[in-house]
């Protein structure tokens, strides 16, 4: 009798506890849900050299879960977030995953940032079993093989540079274009050179020059005549926001007007401004909506952006922290009330053409963690972009 009344008091006290601290966990008690929340992570750069990507992808983050939790959640759960501070230096990502699990008990983490620092957490995601939904990187390194836990939402730079160059010979009906390209030497410029080949290949068309240069140059006059002297018309750039503006300016001071073809990473108004009048026709490839985009999913993100966002300023990155949040919230509807980090991941696997109307096209499966593999071209014209395609795929035929 004794043993039976001390369990009940123990059980008596436990209860209460949970009474008092308002938390009563989920069935299945798994780590970072209970029956009415759901908490997540968050790894990014907030204080280091690319800080305004990370707070604009925290802030797009935070503006999409405010408008779930203001209309109750997902399957009655609120969700709560965690951000950690990597400062882009890998060691400082790889403890993150440690003390997001250990010590704030999140259920997966919900946006890392970077290649590298991205990378340096995924032993530790592993051993630990979290999910990581979406990237801010382009980087096929990060999708293929597939990682179990690891679900990449951008479109990668082997994919914008294939669809670069199918808008070169089917758009503008250029079926034998002298190709070139300036690209950085590293995992960056290699994967956008590669994306290039491949589609070069398939249409039979010879890359007649390629240059590279360290991460840091500052002056490319030796890259820009290199192009000039061997004709290129078509240059693609493996290049970032500074150095796609010295390279244009370089281009425009010599006299030399090929069209420009860019990624991602550079089409954005910052290189505009950087360039000046040296970017006007420059073909940039588009991984998210521009603002003046009129679907929407788009407006309706512009106005939760007025709002709950702390920075109001819509902008690329903001709008792929958005498109984080939704499409994790996305993984929890498929997933249903029963909530783990197993059955989230297969929650997450039955997701097919999910668009969130700001960025591309999203799918997974138990063996495909690229979820996202179109883009659209744009051209810059007086300080701006102009859009002149529809969202695209990378043709596997010529």
């Amino acid at each position: 009798m004794n043993g039976n009344t001390n369990r009940i008091k123990r059980l008596v006290v436990c209860m209460a506890a949970l009474l008092v601290f308002g938390v009563v966990p989920a069935s299945g008690a798994e780590k970072g849900v209970t029956e009415n929340s759901v908490k997540v992570g968050a790894s990014l750069d907030m204080t280091g050299p690319t800080a305004f990507v990370g707070k604009a992808l925290a802030d797009g983050m935070d503006v999409y879960f405010s408008a779930v939790n203001a209309k109750g959640g997902i399957q009655g759960r609120k969700i709560t977030q965690v951000v950690e501070d990597h400062g882009y230096k890998p060691s400082r990502a790889a403890g993150a995953v440690a003390k997001l699990n250990d010590r704030d008990k999140v259920f997966a983490i919900v946006g890392g940032q970077g290649t590298p620092t991205t990378l340096a957490m995924v032993p530790a995601l592993k051993r630990v079993g979290l999910p990581l939904v979406g990237i801010g990187s382009f980087s096929s390194k990060l999708a293929y093989p597939p990682k179990k836990l690891v679900f990449q939402l951008l479109t990668l730079y082997q994919d914008q540079m294939r669809i670069g160059l199918d808008y070169v010979v089917n758009d503008l009906g250029v079926k034998k274009p002298k190709l070139g390209m300036i690209y950085q030497d590293d995992d960056f410029g290699k994967e956008c050179l590669d994306g290039l080949k491949r589609q070069a290949k398939m249409y039979g068309i010879p890359i007649i020059a390629t240059v590279s240069y360290k991460r840091g140059t500052v002056d490319f006059n030796s890259q820009v005549v290199r192009m000039m002297k061997a004709g290129v018309e078509y240059c693609f750039l493996a290049t970032i926001y500074r150095e796609t503006a010295a390279v244009t300016k370089t281009a425009a001071k010599l006299g030399w007007k090929p069209t420009f073809v860019i990624n991602s990473a550079a089409t954005d108004r910052i290189t505009l401004k950087l360039s000046g009048p040296a970017a006007d026709g420059v073909l940039g490839v588009m991984c998210g909506e521009l603002l003046s985009s009129q679907k929407p999913g788009y407006k309706k993100y512009l106005e939760r952006t007025q709002k709950y966002s702390k920075l109001k300023k819509p902008s690329f990155y903001h709008s792929v922290g958005y498109l984080f949040a939704e499409v994790f919230c996305e993984g929890l509807k498929l997933t249903g009330p029963d909530l783990t980090r197993k059955t989230f991941i297969k929650g997450m696997d039955r997701i097919r053409d999910f668009n969130t109307g700001v960025g591309p096209n999203i799918t997974f499966g138990p063996k495909l963690r690229a979820g996202a593999h179109s883009a659209f071209i744009v051209k810059a014209e007086k300080g701006d972009f102009k859009k002149l395609t529809g969202w695209l795929d990378p043709r596997d035929k010529p």
